[in-house]
């Protein structure tokens, strides 16, 4: 497994949260996405005070398969 974590300085904090804001992150909804499996699994976990949002999903392998997803837009 390969784990990021990242610290970063508050203004690039408050740059992030701006742009999670604005394409609307928190309301987005994993359930239509391709589940995840033990060999090839992608996650997000975005924790900003007591809000705490995470997403699971199969490895994407193309664009092709986004799009031929239930939710391509979200995803």
């Amino acid at each position: 497994m390969i784990r990021k974590q990242a610290y970063v300085h508050k203004s690039v904090m408050e740059k992030l949260k701006g742009i999670a804001d604005d394409i609307e992150i928190p309301k987005e909804d994993d359930a239509f996405w391709p589940p995840p499996n033990q060999v090839q699994q992608q996650k997000l976990e975005i924790i900003i005070g007591d809000e705490h949002i995470s997403f699971a999903k199969s490895k994407i392998g193309s664009l092709i398969s986004v799009n031929q997803s239930k939710d391509p837009e979200s995803l």
